[in-house]
Order: C-alpha cells, then sequence, then structure tokens
C-alpha cells in the first residue's frame, strides 16, 4: 500500500505501463494469444494489400473485400496502417466508397464518446413546425 500520494502517483504509472501484469494469468494468456493473431492477420493482410496497390487494382469490389477482412485487423496500429493505405489506394479510384470504409472504421474501433456523428438528435417539441 503507498504510503504518500507520490507512492500512490508512482504506483498507478507503474500499473499503467505493465497493464496485463495485474490480470489473471488465464487472462493474460488470452490477451497473448489474441495479439499474436492479430500479427498473423497483420501478416497475412500486408502481402495482399501490397499486390493490389503493386499491381495497380482498381477492382472496387476486390479492395472492398480485402477492407472488409483488414477491418478486424485494423485495431492493431499495423492493421490500421494497411487499412489506410488501402483506403488511399481506393480514394483514387472510387472516393465515395473509400469515404464509407473510412466511416466504417471509425463506427468499428472509435470510442462511443468519440462519435459525433451519432449524437441523439434533438427531440422537436411538440407543435413546432406548424
Amino acid at each position: 500500500m503507498p504510503k504518500n500520494h507520490l507512492d500512490r502517483r508512482t504506483s498507478s504509472a507503474q500499473q499503467a505501463e505493465s497493464s496485463t501484469a495485474s490480470l489473471p494469468p488465464a487472462l493474460n494468456a488470452l490477451v497473448a494469444s489474441l495479439s499474436a493473431l492479430q500479427a498473423q492477420g497483420v501478416a497475412a493482410y500486408t502481402t495482399v494489400v501490397d499486390d493490389l496497390i503493386a499491381s495497380g487494382c482498381k477492382d472496387v469490389d476486390t479492395i472492398a473485400r480485402t477492407l472488409d477482412g483488414l477491418l478486424d485487423f485494423a485495431g492493431h496500429h499495423q492493421g490500421l496502417a494497411l487499412y489506410r493505405r488501402l483506403c488511399r489506394h481506393l480514394w483514387d479510384i472510387d472516393q465515395q466508397a473509400a469515404a464509407t470504409y473510412v466511416q466504417f472504421y471509425r463506427e468499428f474501433w472509435d470510442p462511443e464518446d468519440e462519435r459525433p456523428w451519432k449524437q441523439t438528435p434533438v427531440p422537436k417539441r411538440e407543435g413546432a413546425g406548424r
């Protein structure tokens, strides 16, 4: 137990740095397994994205299918980098489709409190607009 406020602040910083250290072993193993799975997914999609861009692929359906699958891995920083690269490639082909995939990312990965477009509309007053 911390003796004073400085010890508490240090303890909090240490906990934040090693957030998985305080997890139960089974949960810690699950986090490690999920991280490894994300790394495998990113590695597999890296080749696909590189090939699509290098070949100058303009098939929107092929690019869209790839983005659909890649979205699951875009929570990982390397997965997000791939997703962004492919969205930029798509932008040169179909800007509306690219914007749609940016929106898909935001809806899937952005925290609820960072979604201004999802704010509840202000209810209309009774009799307004008559």
